[in-house]
């Protein structure tokens, strides 16, 4: 059982990593739209998907933050940004 469940996370991971780079994020559009993406989690994926060359839609309460991370991600990724849409 214990084996199993070693092997089975062992996969699990591997899938993470590496089939995970092969994804063509681009097949189903251009654009991502990101809630709370100018912390934590939403952050992080807006860093990842403007890394792959997707634009986004970033969403967020904070309009402070959302601005700083806007023209951040602008000038290291070279996409477009959409970040008037602080709630």
């Amino acid at each position: 059982v214990l084996v199993y469940f070693l092997l089975k996370c062992m996969l699990n991971i591997y899938r993470c990593l590496y089939i995970y780079d092969q994804i063509d994020f681009k097949s189903t559009g251009s654009w991502a739209v990101i809630s709370g993406g100018s912390d934590g989690i939403g952050l992080a994926y807006a860093n990842e998907l403007a890394k792959r060359g997707l634009d986004l839609v970033l969403i967020s309460n904070k309009q402070n933050d959302l601005e700083k991370v806007s023209l951040s991600l602008t000038q290291t990724y070279k996409v477009n940004i959409l970040d008037d849409l602080s709630i």
